[in-house]
């Protein structure tokens, strides 16, 4: 099987889930610095965080896969950039994209996958649809579906549900669902927590895998740059094989803003691959 049909959901033969990696708003006078009491900030269609806002970031991972002997490690370095804007009554849009070096045992390899999203968002949160391929080589994938976000006095809850092809040696449909829940514990510091679905099928047989990642962002006051940490486990239900991936990245925004800002008027969607792969 090659690289992505690998890293998006089992590897063939071993029914194993693979490690694959992941991939600001204007200032707003409303949002205390401790958020207490914070209240959604007013939609980018009321003229507030108008233009384009972004971020450019870079990331390393590495995976281990069990139970194997010995067990392999997969390292990733990754590199990401995502900017939206609005542009009409809260129509908005947000492109992004990861480009992904993989170093493994299945191999060196790049991935890119680049992802669009259309939404209509308000004070409450936003609903809209999002487009992406994931590409290696002679290995793609194709991916759609719908998301949403429900903005919260100091959180945000965000779902995420998608259809894909994987064109592959032996071509498959994947089927994903996610819901992450972002906490902030002011307005720059943010955990996270998340648990998605993936099942794959081909030639009348399936493989399903159970995700679940905690993670944090912490943004340094008005300096635009931010580290982020986090924690992924994939358990594939068929084959009792898991994989643990360990991250840690930086980004860097423009157009200001803090982190809770970028959330509600900012590139706040994921990108096909934290949508559809495994790690």
């Amino acid at each position: 099987m090659k690289r992505l049909a690998i890293l998006a959901v089992f590897a063939s033969g071993a029914g194993l889930v693979a490690a694959a990696p992941p991939a600001h708003a204007q200032q707003v006078c409303c949002v205390d610095p401790n958020l207490r009491g914070y209240q959604p900030a007013p939609p980018a269609s009321e003229g507030v965080g108008s233009g384009l806002l972004g971020y450019v970031g870079a990331e390393y991972s590495k995976a281990r896969l069990d139970p194997c002997t010995p067990s392999p490690r997969i390292e990733t370095w990754t590199g990401e950039a995502a900017v939206s804007s609005p542009f009409m009554r809260g129509l908005g849009i947000q492109a992004d994209i990861k480009a992904a070096h993989y170093n493994g045992p299945f191999g060196d390899d790049w991935i890119t996958s680049p992802t669009l999203h259309l939404y209509q968002r308000n004070t409450y949160g936003s609903l809209g649809g999002f487009m992406g391929v994931s590409n290696t080589g002679d290995t793609t994938l194709y991916g759609a579906g719908i998301e949403g976000q429900v903005n919260m006095a100091s959180a945000t809850l965000y779902g995420t549900l998608g259809f894909g092809r994987l064109n592959d040696t032996v071509d498959s449909n994947l089927f994903a669902g996610r819901v992450e829940g972002r906490y902030f514990l002011t307005e720059n510091l943010r955990v996270d927590a998340s648990i998605g679905y993936l099942r794959q099928s081909a030639a009348g047989a399936s493989s399903k895998a159970i995700v679940t990642a905690l993670g944090a962002e912490y943004q340094f006051g008005a300096f635009p740059g931010s580290i982020n940490i986090g924690y992924r486990h994939a358990d594939a239900q068929s084959s009792n094989v898991e994989s643990d991936t360990l991250r840690v990245g930086m980004r860097w925004s423009f157009n200001g803003g803090s982190l809770a800002e970028r959330d509600r008027l900012g590139p706040s969607l994921g990108n096909i691959t934290d949508i559809f792969m495994s790690n």
